[in-house]
């Protein structure tokens, strides 16, 4: 991959996540609540800290990517698929990072 085009896609996919961690934060988080909200009530009601909760919530995430790289010389997605798939990952390993500075924070 060319330098152009590794950051032509980085570009792109920054800008995805923005947006992924906007409209998630818009769906899931009670308006006045903590952008940790519901994982928070989770980690309450199992009784681990929220980044446990956050990670295992991530897992299904990361089991699909590692199920695409085991498959990939018979089975590649389409780009969009792939895309969604670290996405995803991604954003979890954002949230994951807020939560944990949030914590030296406060």
């Amino acid at each position: 991959m060319h330098i152009t085009n590794f950051n032509k896609e980085l570009d792109l996919t920054l800008h995805q996540l923005k947006i992924l961690l906007d409209s998630k934060g818009s769906e899931y988080v009670v308006e006045g609540k903590s952008r940790f909200h519901n994982f928070e009530r989770a980690s309450s009601l199992q009784g681990v800290p929220r980044e446990q909760i956050m990670l295992n919530y991530s897992m299904k995430h990361f089991i699909s990517i590692l199920d695409t790289v085991e498959n990939i010389r018979t089975d590649l997605p389409d780009k969009e698929v792939i895309v969604e798939k670290f996405n995803d990952m991604i954003a979890y390993l954002i949230i994951i990072k807020m939560s944990l500075l949030n914590r030296n924070d406060s």
